[in-house]
């Protein structure tokens, strides 16, 4: 703990899905005394406010607008990574200056103590998720749709109200019995098409035979 309160001390924590990430901290965090309502950056929430894209999850938004899928996807360390890497390349590509707007970031005081964490222990760094080579790579230039316009941050992210989940779940529902509706139709479809192809093949064998037996 007297690690984590130095690295977020005087930070703004960037995550993708804060809102989700948020109860984890808070959960760890606040019994170790350290206060609540930390600086924080969403990357999804920004990604839907500034880009017009399909998917925001963090794999196919980094997909979509690089090329590449990140690596040590659903790993802590992977995912950390390529959030990162989401932001840079955000800044880097936005038609505009990007600007914070959340609460200015606090210094911490160090909370807990052991032989462990004690100032002056060399950090033991994970290993990277796969090997760099050849320095930093280059940042992405992406081929993306930015918005003429940003959206509310409102509208961008959160949990759902009870009517908003309603309207989702009857939306979910609707597409299940659609696409079961498809498939039972391809299904007969396909048996019958299955059926027909099969008479045919019986009457050309039929004639076939029949030119056989006219030959002996």
């Amino acid at each position: 703990m007297p690690r984590v309160s130095q690295l977020l001390s005087g930070a703004v924590v960037v995550c993708h899905n804060l809102d989700f990430e948020e109860r984890f901290l808070t959960a760890e965090l606040v019994p170790a005394g350290l206060p609540r309502g930390l600086s924080g950056l969403c990357t999804l929430r920004a990604l839907r406010s500034q880009l017009d894209l399909p998917r925001y999850s963090l794999p196919r938004a980094t997909h979509l607008l690089s090329g590449e899928w990140p690596t040590g996807q659903h790993t802590a360390l992977g995912d950390a990574r390529a959030c990162a890497r989401l932001l840079v390349e955000m800044i880097a590509n936005a038609p505009g200056e990007l600007r914070y707007t959340g609460p200015e970031p606090r210094l911490l005081r160090a909370v807990g103590s052991s032989a462990e964490d004690a100032p002056g222990e060399p950090v033991r760094w994970k290993p990277r998720t796969t090997p760099l080579t050849g320095g930093l790579a280059p940042l992405n230039t992406w081929n993306a749709r930015w918005r003429r316009s940003e959206l509310d941050a409102a509208l961008c992210g959160g949990a759902f109200r009870d009517t908003d989940r309603e309207v989702a779940e009857s939306a979910a529902r609707r597409g299940a019995r659609l696409r079961r509706r498809v498939a039972a139709a391809a299904a007969v479809t396909g048996g019958i098409a299955a059926t027909a192809a099969g008479g045919l093949l019986l009457r050309l064998a039929g004639v076939h035979g029949g030119h056989r037996g006219r030959a002996r």
